[in-house]
């Protein structure tokens, strides 16, 4: 059985290797030979007799005596019980002797024959077949060790390696989902609030700038990162490509608007009419009917550069003060 399994693996081996030939071999010498006249064909040819051999002593092993074997023991030793039986008519002692010799060597062919093997030889055979396991799940191991397993489904679209050639830790392999593509952006430190997954955002690509792709952060890393030598946050937003029928492509330059937070039917005013007071609350300077100027303070909700939201504090159609002063010249 460790014979079989050993020659198992020579034989997967010199296959594999045999495999991985060109249908073509360029020698030394600048001639070429086809893939039947390789190394590498004659160790698999030479690993395949081996093993098939293997296989027959295995087999011839296992089945144990035939019956013919077991018939012709049985014809020796009725022959040399013949010879005992002669010989002692003409009482010749040292003739019987050695016949008597002869027929006891035989029932001990017969013997050991009905009984197989001994126990000491089944112990020594299963042990080569346990060592034999072992060494079958070590070469497993160094196969599977051995592959690239890719993470995802997807679409490859560079391989930075050949093969032969010595690899790092470097990537070697990129892997594009193209269905459900992710693009990688980053924000100032100070908008890391605004970095949370599950906010939307809109992406607009340099190559296609008249399509705005709506899509959702999906993944912040847990550390900054350094972006023109500045600490950044990076983030990962998924593209909806159902709002447009194009296909993009990886490594597209895009620009990313996070909306960290919106309102619908919301009262504005702009940013230069709040005057705050204290941190956190803001006062305008509402214009009356008869042009004097009132202090109103207000609630301020989402704000951007432009406009911040008022949640209590104005009505629609309020004037507010900027604090531009138009004044004649003299």
């Amino acid at each position: 059985r460790a014979n079989l399994t050993l020659a198992e693996i020579k034989l997967r081996a010199a296959q594999a290797a045999y495999d991985k030939l060109p249908p073509v071999t360029e020698k030394p010498d600048g001639t070429t030979v086809g893939i039947g006249e390789t190394k590498e064909a004659a160790d698999l040819w030479e690993a395949t007799t081996a093993y098939e051999k293997a296989q027959a002593e295995y087999d011839e092993a296992l089945a144990g005596p035939s019956a013919d074997e077991i018939s012709a023991a049985r014809s020796r030793l009725a022959l040399a019980q013949a010879q005992v039986d002669a010989l002692l008519e003409g009482a010749d002692i040292g003739a019987v002797a050695a016949a008597e010799a002869r027929v006891v060597q035989a029932e001990a062919q017969v013997d050991a024959l009905l009984a197989g093997a001994r126990a000491d030889d089944l112990e020594a055979a299963q042990l080569g077949v346990t060592l034999a396991g072992y060494s079958l799940e070590t070469a497993r191991r160094r196969v599977e060790d051995a592959l690239l397993t890719a993470p995802m489904a997807g679409t490859i679209v560079a391989v930075n390696a050949g093969a032969g050639e010595p690899v790092g830790a470097a990537p070697i392999v990129t892997l594009a989902d193209l269905q459900a593509p992710l693009v990688r952006f980053w924000l100032e430190e100070a908008d890391l609030l605004s970095a949370a997954p599950g906010n939307p955002v809109e992406i607009i690509f340099e190559a296609l700038p008249d399509l705005v792709f709506p899509g959702q952060i999906v993944r912040v890393d847990p550390t900054l990162v350094t972006v023109d030598g500045t600490p950044a946050v990076q983030a990962w937003a998924s593209v909806d490509l159902a709002s447009h029928a194009v296909n993009l492509l990886s490594g597209m330059t895009a620009e990313v608007e996070v909306v960290s937070g919106q309102a619908q039917g919301a009262l504005l005013v702009p940013v230069q009419a709040l005057r705050e007071t204290t941190p956190g609350q803001y006062t305008v300077f509402v214009v009356r009917p008869d042009g004097q100027l009132e202090l109103r303070r207000v609630e301020i909700g989402l704000r951007d550069l432009a406009n911040a939201e008022v949640l209590s504090g104005l009505e629609k159609g309020d004037v507010v003060s900027t604090g531009t002063i138009e004044v004649d010249a003299e």
